[in-house]
C-alpha cells in the first residue's frame, strides 16, 4: 500500500513540477507578448509619424513577430493539454489499482473468517 502511495505522490511531484516549468514558460512567454506589444506600439508610432516607404517593412516585422508568438503560445498550451492528458492516464490507473486492493483486501478478510470458523469448528471435533 505504501509502494502505491509513493509511486502516486512521485507521480503527483513530476507532474507538478512539469505544470510549474510550464506556467514559468507561459510566464515568460507574457513577458515576451507584452514586450512584442510594447515594440509593436512603438512601431505604431514610427509608422503614424513616417508614412514613408520603410513603414511597410515594420509592418511585416510586426506581422512575423505576432505570428511567431502565436506559434509558439499554441505550442506550450498543446504542451500543457498534454502533460494534463497524461497525468490522467496515471490518476485513472491509480484508481483501478486502489479498486484491486480493496478486492485483495476483502478476499483477504474473508479467507481470514473461514480460518477462524474452521480453526473453531476443528476445535470443536477434537474434543
Amino acid at each position: 500500500m505504501r509502494k502505491r502511495d509513493t509511486i502516486i505522490e512521485t507521480l503527483k511531484a513530476e507532474s507538478a513540477k512539469e505544470l510549474k516549468r510550464l506556467n514559468r514558460e507561459l510566464t515568460a512567454m507574457q513577458v515576451l507578448n507584452k514586450e512584442m506589444e510594447m515594440e509593436i506600439l512603438s512601431f505604431r508610432r514610427t509608422l503614424n509619424s513616417d508614412r514613408e516607404v520603410g513603414s511597410r517593412v515594420y509592418e511585416d516585422r510586426i506581422k512575423a513577430l505576432l505570428q511567431d508568438l502565436e506559434e509558439s503560445s499554441r505550442k506550450h498550451i498543446k504542451e500543457l493539454n498534454d502533460l494534463h492528458e497524461h497525468y490522467r492516464g496515471y490518476v485513472i490507473q491509480a484508481k483501478d489499482l486502489e479498486d484491486r486492493i480493496r478486492g485483495y483486501q476483502t478476499d483477504c478478510e474473508a479467507a481470514l473468517r473461514g480460518e477462524r470458523e474452521l480453526k473453531v469448528e476443528n476445535t470443536r471435533l477434537k474434543l
